[in-house]
């Protein structure tokens, strides 16, 4: 099965983060990409890791859709 991903933005320290959420019916799983990786990069590994977890990716400072 795999899990559609669901996008928002969080607030902190006065800049804008981006995340990615696959939801699944297990513990949460925090996905911190390096630092040249956006977060949906990580799309494809999320999927698979949503059968067993509830899976967030971060957009780190300045990659994807996060502020710099």
């Amino acid at each position: 099965m795999i899990s559609a991903s669901r996008g928002y933005n969080l607030h902190a320290n006065g800049i804008r983060l981006h995340v990615l959420n696959y939801p699944g019916d297990g513990p949460q799983m925090i996905i911190v990409p390096g630092i040249t990786s956006p977060a949906i990069t990580w799309g494809f590994v999320a999927e698979r890791l949503a059968a067993d977890f509830d899976v967030t990716i971060i957009d780190v400072r300045g990659r994807g859709l996060s502020q710099a």
